[in-house]
C-alpha cells in the first residue's frame, strides 16, 4: 500500500469519527444533519437534543431517548417539524411537536411554535411530559 493510499484511509477514518460523535442524520436520504446542542437524563436514561443544521429542514429539532448509556438503542424519538396544513389549521402554528412513530407516522402533541425560537428548558420540560406519559397526544 503506497503512503498516499494510507493517508486517504487515516483521513476518511478521522473524518467520520469526528462527525459521527456530534451529529447525526436523521435519514438517509436527508440532505441536513443534526448538531447536538442539548442533554439531559430522564429515569436514568439518556435524552439528546439534537438541532438542524439546515434553516429549511422539515425538521428542526430531534430529542432522542435512548435505552442505554452507549446511545445505541433509540428508545423514544420526539421531533420539532413543520406543520402541515392539516395541523396548522388545527393548532394555528407553524411548528409543532411530534413523536416518530415505528410506522414512521406523526404523533402530534400539544406544544407548538410560531416561529423555531425554542427554549431548551423549555423543551426538556414538554419532553419529560411525553416521556412519562403525562400529556395526551391531539386527536385528529
Amino acid at each position: 500500500m503506497t503512503l498516499f493510499i494510507k493517508f486517504l484511509l487515516v483521513g476518511k477514518i478521522l473524518v467520520s469519527s469526528l462527525t459521527t460523535t456530534n451529529e447525526e442524520p436523521l435519514q438517509k436520504e436527508s440532505p441536513f444533519t443534526y448538531k447536538r446542542v442539548s442533554s439531559f437524563n430522564y429515569k436514568s436514561k439518556p435524552v439528546i437534543v439534537y438541532k438542524s443544521s439546515g434553516p429549511d429542514a422539515e425538521i428542526t429539532y430531534k430529542i432522542v431517548l435512548y435505552s442505554d448509556p452507549a446511545l445505541r438503542s433509540p428508545q423514544q424519538t420526539l421531533v420539532i417539524r413543520k406543520a402541515d396544513e392539516h395541523v396548522k389549521i388545527m393548532i394555528g402554528a407553524n411548528y409543532i411537536l411530534s413523536e416518530l412513530s415505528a410506522a414512521l407516522k406523526y404523533i402530534n402533541y400539544p406544544y407548538a411554535w410560531e416561529v423555531v425560537s425554542v427554549d431548551l428548558k423549555d423543551l426538556k420540560e414538554d419532553c419529560i411530559n411525553i416521556f412519562g406519559k403525562d400529556i395526551s397526544p391531539l386527536k385528529d
